[in-house]
């Protein structure tokens, strides 16, 4: 039998919101399979395409390691020592009913891993912008820690609890949280880039919440350059943004009509609020980044135009 080895992992665990709950009561009390079965293909088809694309963005950044490099910095003549070191980066996905779970071994690649891991978030998060734009919301958490793999695809140990509690417990709104010893390792790699001449801004892609958390900032003008950079196509973007924030303003304003103030609607009211909250002061800075870029044809030109 192979022994196992304790390692350390950076994780990031994804929940659909509602979802488990809502479809639990319908198994229960609903007696129409037909309906039940449409709902379950929802959700298993979106479960699945969600795990589909991290596995296309992870191989994205892994196989073409080379315009990758080239796009954050690195000279050529450095290019195939980061390659080989990209190379040994395994990305293993891990399902629990419809929470998804990623990591990889934060020494993989000698450190390479941790790197790739938090672009491969960045990237992620442009799937996280699609998932509000289709009306479903996910918070996730992201962290450090010991654990080993047991089998493909099977990670178990202390960073579980640790990534579970964080999701469960301090996510709390559709956001993906950070953890202070992830963003320690991006404060040293960015130091380290730095002493290499490569221009590495992983920190310009978090933010710290108005609760004192750091989360993903997924609509920052870093983390959308990422996306342009990764072949986005920058028009479907935008729709991706106009829909998802129409969404959220059409949503909210019928649970403010509706509520009826019970614990359970008050908490998705407050879901709903935060999102309003965390995307309108980002929208008009965005815009103003789309209207820079020469390529794009025809940008909003006010916020107003995408509420």
């Amino acid at each position: 039998m192979k022994s196992v080895e304790v390692r350390e992992y950076v994780v990031c665990l994804f929940d659909f919101l509602g979802q488990r709950e809502g479809l639990l009561r319908k198994v229960r009390n609903t007696e129409d399979i037909t309906s039940l079965q449409g709902e379950l293909d929802k959700i298993s088809n979106l479960v699945q395409s969600f795990n589909d694309y991290m596995r296309q963005a992870f191989d994205v950044i892994k196989n073409k390691g080379t315009d990758v490099l080239r796009r954050l910095g690195v000279v050529e003549k450095d290019m195939p020592q980061f390659i080989e070191r990209m190379n040994q980066v395994h990305l293993g996905i891990q399902q629990y009913s419809d929470t998804t779970l990623i990591y990889v071994g934060a020494e993989d690649g000698e450190g390479m891993g941790f790197g790739m891991f938090i672009d491969f978030c960045l990237t992620v998060a442009a799937h996280f912008l699609h998932t509000v734009s289709e009306g479903m919301l996910v918070r996730g958490a992201i962290t450090m820690g010991k654990a080993w793999e047991i089998a493909p695809n099977c990670l178990y140990g202390p960073v579980m609890e640790d990534v579970y509690s964080m999701e469960s417990s301090l996510a709390n709104y559709p956001r993906i949280v950070i953890s202070p010893n992830v963003v320690g390792r991006i404060q040293k790699l960015e130091k380290e880039a730095a002493n290499a001449n490569v221009p590495i801004r992983l920190l310009n892609c978090l933010a710290y919440d108005f609760d004192g958390m750091f989360i993903l900032d997924y609509l920052s003008v870093s983390t959308v350059a990422w996306y342009t950079m990764m072949n986005v196509d920058q028009p479907a973007l935008i729709d991706v943004l106009v829909k998802g924030l129409r969404w959220i303003r059409t949503v909210l304003e019928s649970l403010q009509q509706s509520a009826s103030g019970d614990v359970a609607s008050m908490r998705v009211l407050q879901k709903y609020s935060y999102l309003r909250s965390y995307w309108n002061p980002r929208i008009d800075v965005l815009i103003e980044f789309f209207n820079k870029q020469e390529q794009i044809g025809k940008t909003p030109q006010s916020g107003t135009d995408w509420a």
